[in-house]
């Protein structure tokens, strides 16, 4: 399946997934689309889900800050961050 089938086909679902921070739906949609990669735990499901937030352009600006402040808070930084270094 390519990028474009993939998002023509899930992306509504794991944008669904990601602004609710749904780990059980995204674990059910990752399935799907890469059956052949591990998922490594439910924690590093979550984390990566908050960094997929903080790049997201559609997502809101509350969203992202919460999902920075979350990343922040484990030592984890985000892509916010590298944005306000000029990076």
């Amino acid at each position: 399946m390519t990028e474009a089938e993939i998002q023509i086909k899930y992306g509504p679902e794991i944008k669904r997934c990601l602004i609710e921070l749904d780990v059980e739906g995204m674990k059910k949609v990752w399935n799907h689309v890469a059956p052949h990669l591990t998922i490594h735990g439910d924690g590093s499901i979550l984390a990566t889900m908050h960094l997929a937030r903080t790049q997201m352009e559609s997502c809101p600006m509350g969203i992202k800050l919460y999902s920075q402040r979350w990343l922040n808070e484990r030592g984890i930084g985000s892509f916010m961050d590298n944005d306000k270094r000029g990076h």
